[in-house]
């Protein structure tokens, strides 16, 4: 038996389509993968880090940071800047973002 009228119906469709366009579970996978776990973290205890620093630190290579904060940056967690040659990442000024730092403190 529904409960709710089809108008009503309407209206939770449309807001649960239209709300964050970064669900918990989304957050949550992007954080299971230890090193975009790592790198967030990284990124929590420095404000902006290029790609270098990150596989110095993360002892990884290059390729494989670059692969790891295009994910982020397409879910909006990272944002860049190009500063010549070199690229910077930092915690991008999202809803999303900050909830992701307070789950890798």
């Amino acid at each position: 038996m529904i409960t709710i009228t089809s108008a009503e119906a309407r209206s939770l469709r449309l807001a649960l389509q239209t709300g964050e366009t970064i669900t918990l579970p989304r957050l949550l996978s992007l954080i299971s993968d230890p090193t975009r776990f790592r790198i967030i973290k990284a990124l929590t205890l420095h404000p902006r880090l290029c790609v270098t620093d990150l596989a110095h630190l993360l002892f990884l290579t290059a390729p494989t940071i670059s692969h790891h904060l295009r994910i982020l940056k397409d879910a909006d967690v990272v944002v860049c800047e190009r500063d010549g040659q070199t690229q910077c990442y930092e915690i991008a000024p999202t809803e999303a973002a900050r909830l992701l730092r307070k789950l890798v403190i």
